[in-house]
């Protein structure tokens, strides 16, 4: 799926101021559904006219609520190819960076083990014909192997084995698709305790304007890895992708398959 090379270059700093959905869940060699293969439909390419209208939309449907999470969405926003008809969110909680994503004109499943987030997100008034939730494990699911043009995670992966977790996103990308996560690690450096504090300021400017919105989806700190453990296990297991230092114990990472 990748090439393997490793990549060599430093870590930035980014701070960052179809008809046939609903995808069937078809069971397979006799098993329930819920053990079935989730079959996503090949995509319907757009044309670049029609991307960039998915591209207006998107920016004038942008959150109006707030937190760093949700500052960060530009990040995967921002790799969506162009040709990209569809994306599985990870790890999706109440569901907003599913919500951004549909509103850039895509098909979207959100995916969460937490049955109450996944409620909220079901429910929630940006909830459309474009986003499905599901109440479930990404690890234990039977998505069907590369058959989503964008794989994305935000603040998901230090929930989990961080190895794992990469590997299984990344099997799920098709040919050509990206693999764009936004993630927490604890600080390696000195540019790292500047970031964070940079976060702090940048947040508690947001909370005076009465921007903030506080999450109610599970927590988990600290995060088990640092950014250099981070960027070292990205470099092994993807190959080529872009890693960057963020605000406020945060990373980037962006990776096209092959």
């Amino acid at each position: 799926m990748c090439s393997s090379s490793q990549s060599t270059r430093k870590p930035l700093v980014d701070i960052g101021f179809s008809d046939s959905w609903p995808p069937a869940i078809t069971p397979t060699d006799g098993s329930t559904s819920s053990d079935a293969v989730l079959r996503c439909p090949a995509p319907v390419r757009a044309s670049p006219r029609e991307w960039a209208r998915r591209s207006l939309r998107g920016v004038q449907k942008q959150q109006v609520r707030w937190n760093l999470n949700i500052h960060y969405h530009r990040v995967v926003l921002g790799a969506v190819p162009t040709e990209a008809a569809n994306a599985l969110d990870v790890g999706c909680g109440n569901g907003l960076l599913s919500f951004d994503l549909a509103a850039q004109g895509l098909d979207v499943i959100g995916v969460d083990p937490d049955a109450p987030s996944i409620e909220r997100a079901s429910t929630d008034a940006d909830a459309s014909g474009r986003t499905v939730f599901l109440c479930a494990d990404v690890f234990t699911h039977r998505f069907e192997p590369a058959s989503f043009d964008v794989v994305a995670s935000n603040a998901m992966l230090h929930h989990v084995d961080a190895e794992r977790g990469l590997r299984r996103m990344r099997e799920l990308v098709r040919p050509g698709g990206v693999l764009a996560i936004v993630g927490f690690a604890t600080p390696s450096g000195p540019i790292d305790l500047a970031l964070i504090a940079a976060g702090f300021v940048y947040e508690t400017f947001q909370r005076l304007r009465g921007r903030y919105w506080e999450h109610d989806a599970p927590k988990q700190w600290p995060p088990p890895l640092s950014i250099n453990e981070m960027r070292a296990l990205v470099e092994r297991e993807l190959p080529g992708a872009r890693f960057r230092r963020a605000m406020a114990h945060r990373y980037s990472v962006v990776w096209q398959a092959r």
